[in-house]
């Protein structure tokens, strides 16, 4: 079989599922399920079919709690924040990493570990909500299953 390394594993017990995934040798696929093959996404960036799932997308903007934010990555971040002005700030960010180390470096509100899954529903809602571009992508994966090949290591999302 020409699949290398690695299993995968469901971490619902957290309420979230995440997929580790088996790596094709020819880096072309990944086994979920062995009768199923699909592609294998570890790379959003440039003209790729699966760059929309990412944060990073540059689209339309993303419109949550009212606020509008350039990408996924900046409205997920924003929810960290402990003020309307953090918020603000990185709302404003010149790109998805600099909302990103904005994030890491604003005050964050105490229940951000309670509520950082319910956000992140509101982020993706909001991005894939209906006549965006990255609802048709997804829908027209029909019922595949898609596997993020993360290869930095984040397990919880």
């Amino acid at each position: 079989m020409p699949w290398e390394g690695g299993s995968y594993r469901d971490l619902s017990g957290k309420g979230v599922k995440t997929w580790r995934s088996l790596r094709c040798a020819d880096g072309k696929g990944v086994l979920v399920d062995p009768t199923v093959l699909i592609d294998w996404f570890d790379d959003f960036l440039g003209p790729n079919p699966y760059s929309v799932f990412s944060n990073y997308h540059i689209g339309d903007p993303v419109v949550v709690g009212g606020q509008e934010y350039p990408t996924g990555e900046h409205a997920f971040q924003a929810g960290k924040a402990a003020t309307e002005s953090g918020r603000r700030k990185i709302a404003q960010a010149a790109t998805p990493d600099d909302a990103k180390l904005l994030g890491r470096r604003v005050r964050m509100r105490e229940d951000w570990d309670d509520v950082r899954v319910a956000w992140m529903r509101k982020v993706v809602s909001a991005k894939f909500a209906r006549g965006r571009e990255e609802a048709e992508v997804l829908l027209a994966t029909g019922n595949a299953k898609l596997v993020e090949g993360t290869l930095w290591h984040d397990d919880y999302w």
